[in-house]
């Protein structure tokens, strides 16, 4: 605000905050907040479309030495119930369209303040009215670097999602070190399309340009007419996106002014070449690769704006990150050499929300454990080559596929599932599941997506079902995933 005090922030459709205006709404959220009973260290949960006012709520929870849990808007009503549950938020905030289902989980899980952004709850509370009232001056409360900022959950290999904490510094580092790696400046402009709700829009399109007074432009939805016209209208200069938009704006035939844009960068699943090749073909812009897990914050490596860039690798590590190969023993693996990808360095989380176990297991010998495969080459490039356990990335989230099997072994025609992902030239990957019914038992594969359907968020419903007479079984009596897989790779 000293530096950039009357510069551009965010922007929307509706309105455009700059840095000084942006803390004076960061304040009186804040302070909303507190009349309503929210303190430091308390969680608030929150199911907001992309807009200045989530943007808000990240920096009014900052301000406060609260911790924000935003919520994917695709969860259920009994998954979100379980985020409830499980972090026990004094407030949950919502836009309009998801009030109910909020509502419904919070009661379930004794959540006692629901807040409506915009229109108010059925308890009659709206943010934008008590933020209105509340003073604009920054609350007075001691935040230090080891605070956390944000639980943000991520999918377990159990099929229950574990709540990653990570802190102001871990998330304030990150975003520094991304600024850093890809040379941003106060001219920046951003465009988040990505989802506010996840670690990769946070640290990228809120913080990072945060970091240099650079601003930050926010569309609600991604479709490639709207993405292209907002660079236009915009005049962007940096467009981050995961691999499923890239494919799209790839294909869009419509005209097109991107006269701006300086490069592209894209993470959060593996970026196939010859759609990296098309878009930079195209748009005539470098499209980086770059990657990391929630749990570090989420960056931990990315392709050089100035320097080499490596097809099918996610680049070199920010400065300060340390990455490494081990086995399945600890021990460090020599280059090129392909073993499971272990990350140390300031960005990594503080580990999961009332799961030390979990924690110590991910965080053995120090360093944190992604459970991805994969190889550092002689130059220090790194290569992510498979995933150690079966998560299946769709659009860049992640789906466990364990999550899925248990409510279809919710069925009462199925007697055995197993959940795969295949390859999808837009998704990265979709979700198939190979389904053994019950002695004398008929099914249709719509009536089985149906069913998941109507349990499950849709990004996690499968959408190919394949019958077998019998799945191929181990020794133990797990089902051959990697078997299916090379099935279905040939296919």
């Amino acid at each position: 605000v000293a530096r950039h005090g009357q510069s551009m922030a965010v922007r929307d459709g509706r309105q455009t905050l700059a840095y000084g205006e942006m803390l004076g709404a960061a304040a009186r959220v804040a302070n909303a907040l507190s009349d309503v009973g929210v303190r430091k260290g308390d969680r608030v949960a929150a199911s907001l479309v992309n807009s200045v006012e989530f943007a808000t709520l990240h920096y009014g929870v900052s301000l406060l030495g609260a911790v924000l849990v935003p919520c994917n808007l695709m969860l259920l009503e009994s998954e979100l119930a379980y985020v409830y549950s499980d972090c026990q938020p004094v407030a949950a905030l919502a836009h309009a369209p998801f009030l109910p289902q909020v509502s419904a989980a919070a009661q379930s899980a004794s959540v006692r303040n629901v807040i409506g952004v915009g229109a108010p709850s059925e308890a009659g509370l709206s943010l934008t009215e008590l933020a209105q009232q509340a003073d604009s001056t920054p609350p007075a409360v001691s935040v230090s670097a080891d605070d956390l900022l944000y639980i943000l959950y991520t999918s377990g290999t159990t099929g229950k999602p574990k709540g990653a904490m990570l802190t102001q510094h871990n998330i304030a580092w990150d975003a520094a070190r991304c600024a850093e790696a890809i040379h941003v400046t106060a001219a920046d402009i951003f465009l988040c399309v990505l989802p506010m709700f996840h670690s990769f829009a946070i640290t990228t399109c809120l913080y990072t340009p945060m970091t240099v007074g650079a601003a930050t432009a926010i569309l609600d939805r991604f479709t490639p007419q709207t993405c292209l016209e907002a660079m236009a209208r915009e005049k962007v200069t940096l467009f981050l996106g995961v691999p499923p938009m890239f494919a799209m704006l790839t294909r869009y035939k419509g005209d097109t002014d991107t006269s701006a844009l300086r490069f592209a960068v894209t993470g959060g699943a593996p970026m196939a070449a010859p759609v990296l090749q098309a878009f930079e073909a195209k748009f005539g812009v470098p499209l980086l690769e770059g990657d990391g897990p929630t749990e570090c914050g989420p960056v931990t490596a990315v392709n050089p704006l100035q320097g080499e860039r490596r097809l099918n690798s996610i680049g070199l590590p920010l400065r300060g990150v340390e990455i490494r190969i081990f086995d399945d023993n600890d021990r460090q693996l020599p280059t090129n050499e392909i073993g499971e990808i272990v990350v140390r360095g300031p960005n990594v989380m503080k580990g999961y929300w009332n799961q030390p176990e979990a924690t110590a297991e991910a965080m053995r010998s120090g360093w944190f454990h992604t459970g991805d495969l994969g190889k550092i080459d002689e130059d220090g490039y790194v290569y992510i080559v498979d995933r150690k356990k079966d998560m299946i990335i769709v659009s860049g989230i992640n789906v466990y596929p364990r999550e899925v099997e248990d409510i279809l072994f919710t069925h009462p025609k199925v007697a055995l599932a197993a959940v795969i992902g295949v390859p999808d030239e837009v998704k990265g990957e979709e979700i198939k599941a190979l389904i053994q019914l019950k002695e004398g038992e008929t099914a249709t594969p719509q009536e089985i997506i149906r069913f998941c359907a109507e349990r499950m968020a849709a990004y996690k419903v499968p959408r190919f079902v394949e019958f077998r007479d019998e799945l191929p079984i181990s020794g133990t009596g797990k089902v051959l995933k990697r078997t299916l897989r090379e099935e279905a790779s040939q296919a």
